[in-house]
């Protein structure tokens, strides 16, 4: 039986071009390195931890099948290695020897395709940068003398760092000028709404307002203030310039309607459209160092997503007392990011999620390397 771990928390890549192909490789790496940018910090830090909390002997599908438990490490394991000689494994297939150098190499990667992200989306550093300080903190008790990791419950470790980052989450408001507020922010011309989104957006993909922005949705948490985590919605229809105001455009799950359809005007806020993508990941080991190379590839028909999304119209929103284990109810009830996370998984086998937790909070689905930007709203 799960157990609630803490009182209820409230729960680019760079433009692409999404006909093509990219290729992101990393210089061979093996000795660590000390990193100097938010981003790399972020995933040092899930290296350390993955070392630390991996126990010997579980495989990936141990790891998938208790994600709930071990998110960092389910999370990995969703993560497909094709080898030289064109097998795939997991990480946890690999030899003992090879496995710190491919931490290193992958999330090398990862960073620099977080970075490419803040360079669009400016908020996301502040947020990588908060839950850098969280990690720290939670990382400071478990460390050794000489600087090394020893975590020996993994499973109370992920609770307790899950519940520090869902605190944080709370509390988050990225800096924004003096002449704006925390809480209403100004309407964004609809000119630039459609400007966004004529013949960007497209069936099956994303749309991801962060909290700052406009009126976002409003959670409510009876031991706390109303928190804004952002909110985040599938789209339902290829926008055109003929697409009018009366026509849905998208879907998502709002508090108190649940999961309802949205309208063009309704996106009179700055948001970010996404799109889904996935990764091919080759590792190449010499016997002394490591090499990955990840290419990615834009969902060629993304519109089974919208597909999945659109048969949970009229499903509620989660109970005041769920969004800790909100993942857990679906699909009998979501947030507007686990309908995201689900229907992803469902349509195409993609795992948008956070790293270090299982709560999932919009700023999430941007951080996520199985997205990328398309186009934003401002």
């Amino acid at each position: 039986m799960r157990k609630l771990l803490r009182p209820l928390i409230v729960s680019g890549i760079f433009l692409l071009a999404i006909s093509c192909r990219k290729e992101v490789a990393t210089e061979p790496f093996v000795e660590r390195q000390a990193p100097d940018s938010p981003a790399e910090l972020f995933f040092s830090n899930i290296a350390r931890i993955v070392e630390a909390t991996d126990v010997e002997g579980r495989d990936a599908d141990f790891y998938l099948a208790n994600g709930d438990d071990y998110p960092v490490l389910a999370k990995l394991a969703a993560q497909e290695i094709v080898l030289p000689g064109g097998s795939a494994v997991s990480y946890f297939d690999l030899p003992a020897d090879q496995k710190p150098a491919f931490l290193q190499a992958f999330f090398r990667v990862q960073a620099g395709l977080l970075a490419d992200k803040i360079g669009r989306a400016p908020a996301l550093e502040q947020y990588i940068s908060a839950q850098n300080e969280v990690v720290a903190d939670a990382l400071g008790g478990h460390a050794t003398k000489g600087g090394e990791l020893r975590i020996d419950d993994p499973v109370s470790f992920y609770r307790d760092l899950s519940g520090r980052i869902g605190d944080m989450a709370l509390e988050f408001v990225p800096d924004v000028p003096e002449t704006k507020s925390n809480y209403v922010w100004e309407e964004v011309d609809y000119s630039a709404v459609r400007k966004a989104l004529d013949g960007n957006a497209k069936r099956g993909d994303i749309i991801v307002a962060l909290p700052v922005h406009d009126k976002p949705l409003l959670v409510f948490d009876p031991f706390r203030e109303v928190g804004k985590v952002g909110h985040a919605e599938v789209v339902t229809a290829d926008v055109t310039a003929s697409t009018t105001d009366e026509e849905s455009i998208s879907i998502g799950a709002r508090r108190p309607e649940g999961v309802v359809y949205n309208y063009l005007p309704g996106w009179r806020r700055k948001s970010y459209l996404c799109g889904i993508c996935t990764f091919r990941i080759e590792w190449i080991w010499d016997g002394k160092h490591g090499e990955v190379r990840m290419t990615q590839t834009p969902l060629p028909d993304p519109a089974p997503v919208a597909t999945w999304a659109e048969k949970y119209a009229g499903h509620g929103y989660l109970y005041w007392y769920e969004h800790l284990t909100a993942k857990w109810v679906a699909p009998e009830r979501f947030t507007c990011t686990t309908l995201v996370w689900w229907c992803a998984e469902k349509a195409c086998d993609v795992r948008i999620s956070a790293w270090l937790s299982t709560l999932i909070l919009p700023i999430d689905l941007l951080v996520d390397s199985n997205t990328y930007f398309k186009s934003v709203i401002e």
